[in-house]
């Protein structure tokens, strides 16, 4: 199978003013050639929902990436506000991102995206018309001894409805995710251009 990958509309890794984790302007092509090797050996028996893959990035490619977080401060100066997703937040400069050392990137095939109750009608015609098999969700470039941890608030959306993965959560998952999402926000910031 031919793997043809598109960024989704909420996919950042790519601009020039990222929010989180960043793919590196001149390695792209790369990252994608890299991408699609990993997404071919992909064990799709792991994922939580059809079609929703979390893709380990190759560790020989770290260098293509900027990490998406840095330990949190309490300097004023280590900060600037942004808009995502309709949300004004606080975000560590990027020039605080810790080293890359580890790295996934969140990847929906074609039907699994359509399925995705947060999928903006706008956007559904297109997707339909693509030649696309793989849309790019979200790159989590991390550092070392950072957990893999939603934030509260994606969590919470999550759990809200806003993705299909929670569905097949226990309860006892659920008290797992949200502990890792509280020691995720209380000693990491997303950091952001």
């Amino acid at each position: 199978m031919t793997i043809i990958l598109k960024p989704s509309f909420i996919w950042q890794a790519y601009s020039p003013n990222a929010i989180g984790s960043k793919v590196l302007a001149e390695s792209i092509e790369t990252f994608e050639d890299a991408l699609k090797e990993a997404i071919a050996t992909h064990d799709t028996s792991k994922d939580w929902a059809e079609g929703q893959h979390m893709v380990a990035f190759p560790s020989t490619h770290l260098e293509l990436l900027s990490c998406g977080v840095g330990e949190r401060t309490d300097n004023l100066d280590d900060y600037v506000i942004r808009n995502w997703r309709g949300k004004v937040s606080l975000f560590l400069k990027r020039e605080k991102a810790l080293p890359c050392a580890s790295a996934n990137v969140i990847v929906y095939t074609k039907d699994a995206i359509l399925a995705d109750p947060q999928l903006p009608e706008s956007e559904r015609v297109k997707i339909e018309e693509s030649d696309a098999t793989h849309y790019l969700i979200a790159l989590l470039a991390n550092a070392e001894g950072v957990p893999n941890s939603r934030s509260p608030y994606r969590l919470v959306d999550c759990l809200a409805g806003g993705n299909k993965e929670a569905d097949t959560w226990s309860l006892d998952d659920i008290k797992a995710l949200a502990k890792d999402s509280k020691e995720y926000a209380d000693k990491w910031e997303v950091v952001a251009d």
